[in-house]
């Protein structure tokens, strides 16, 4: 039998999360309640065994019985670690020697010498970003948007949650493994991590996170949507759906020189990237569908990151070995548009286009999937494959 601590939660389930952490070493299960900013109630079970028995048997008795709503429990499905270096074995359990190709003692401009921008994307105003909205579908293209983000104080709110909050109490997801279970790192530690060259890592850990900001409210007041995202936004169609079974649509992202990530489509949508710190380059390209009709398959085989078999793995190495191949085809350089974002800067990915991004730097930055009132069967399409 389980003893309960004499507890009292009220059962208002958009607010309240449970966290659950293994402890190896005392073979402990640490729980806690909070909510907002605030941790209600904590406790520790004792139970014989393994951690991961003692996890297993947490969520199986102790959970039932308590009959509470959970957005997110830690448990023996979810990795939580103190060593960045277990985290790494999580995400790339292939991955032998995470600095083995030197990218670390290299500079980032020296690594991307042989690459040469094809097309800019362009750098537009407010008001040019808006006209560009009202396009019809095929019309719209990638843009970076100057003078969204002049009242944000998302930074300093940031900075302010990792000095408020003990390194145990915060963290961000940086990957998943090999089951599809999150992988998620200390954010204190992270952050470390990300501002001291990233260990010297080729490609580094990097964080994209969905549900960061709901714990924090004093992010998301720390920045406004941009207006003519919102404006141009249909209204959102998982509203109705219960919070759990809503697809992700907002995330913090953050991450040190040469993290990134690897070419893909977002599949509800265009999106925003607000950068608040740091630089990042960007490359983007037209819906799979058309550059299906203008490049050859093994060229598009060549914008796929999963080709990649062990410690070769990520956008840092697919830049180096794989990139300066394809710009040598001059009908790549037609549809491949490529770009660098600053600091206070918003990168617009119109609906269908795949992107990547290589940090340059360390970064911080907001993005936000939304779906356009022009392009709904487009997005639906995108959804219904998802």
């Amino acid at each position: 039998s389980i003893a309960l601590p004499d507890i009292d939660l009220p059962h208002d389930s958009l607010q309240w999360r449970t966290v659950v952490e293994l402890d190896d070493d005392n073979c402990t299960v640490n729980f806690c309640w909070t909510k907002a900013l605030g941790m209600y109630s904590a406790g520790v079970l004792r139970l014989g065994g393994s951690a991961l028995a003692a996890g297993e048997a947490f969520m199986s008795k102790v959970i039932p019985k308590m009959q509470l709503p959970f957005l997110q429990t830690r448990n023996a499905c979810s990795h939580l670690s103190e060593s960045l270096k277990e985290i790494k074995l999580q995400v790339k359990p292939d991955m032998i020697d995470w600095t083995r190709r030197g990218f670390g003692k290299q500079g980032i401009t020296e690594l991307l010498s042989s690459s040469v921008f094809t097309k800019g994307v362009p750098r537009v105003c407010p008001v040019e970003m808006q006209r560009m909205l009202g396009l019809g579908a095929g019309e719209q293209l990638p843009a970076i948007v100057t003078g969204l983000q002049d009242a944000w104080t998302f930074k300093e709110a940031f900075l302010e949650v990792l000095k408020a909050n003990k390194a145990d109490e915060t963290w961000l997801q940086v990957g998943e493994d090999r089951e599809g279970h999150r992988v998620e790192a200390y954010a204190c530690d992270l952050w470390k991590y990300i501002l001291n060259n990233s260990d010297g890592d080729d490609d580094p850990l990097y964080a994209l996170d969905d549900s960061f900001m709901d714990d924090f409210p004093e992010l998301l007041q720390a920045f406004t949507p941009p207006a003519i995202f919102k404006q141009a936004a249909t209204d959102n169609p998982f509203l109705g759906l219960k919070p759990d079974d809503r697809p992700p649509m907002r995330w913090i992202v953050c991450g040190g020189a040469r993290s990134g990530s690897g070419i893909h489509a977002d599949p509800l949508g265009a999106a925003w990237n607000a950068l608040v710190m740091g630089r990042k380059r960007w490359i983007v390209l037209p819906p799979a569908h058309i550059l299906s009709e203008t490049v050859s398959a093994p060229v598009l085989e060549m914008l796929r990151l999963d080709l990649y078999d062990g410690d070769q793995q990520g956008i840092m190495s697919w830049y180096v070995d794989i990139y300066p191949e394809l710009c040598k085809h001059e009908h790549v350089k037609l549809v491949m548009w490529e770009g660098i974002q600053e600091a206070g800067e918003t990168v617009y990915i119109p609906p269908g286009w795949m992107h990547g991004v290589v940090n340059l730097e360390p970064t911080l930055a907001v993005t936000e999937n939304f779906i356009p009132k022009l392009h709904p069967r487009q997005c639906d399409e995108a959804g219904a494959e998802r």
